[in-house]
């Protein structure tokens, strides 16, 4: 009777550890498709600010500065 306790008792502590494991494992993938998109939308928002403070350098002149004779 022991023995078949301790069948029983290994086994459920098995298929403990392996739906703990695959448990950590969905929630570390979502934490780092989480934290991808977050640091990527910070990105994006960084290179939009860049745009935004370049504006005027980025455009040619709307005068020549020359005349024509």
């Amino acid at each position: 009777m022991r023995f078949k306790n301790l069948i029983l008792f290994s086994a459920a502590a098995v298929a403990t550890a392996v739906v703990v494991r695959k448990i950590l494992a969905d929630q570390n993938k979502r934490t780092t498709s989480a934290t991808r998109q977050s640091m990527d939308n910070h990105r994006e928002e960084e290179i939009d600010m860049e745009n935004d403070d370049s504006f005027p350098a980025s455009d040619p002149p709307s005068w020549s500065g020359g005349h024509y004779h």
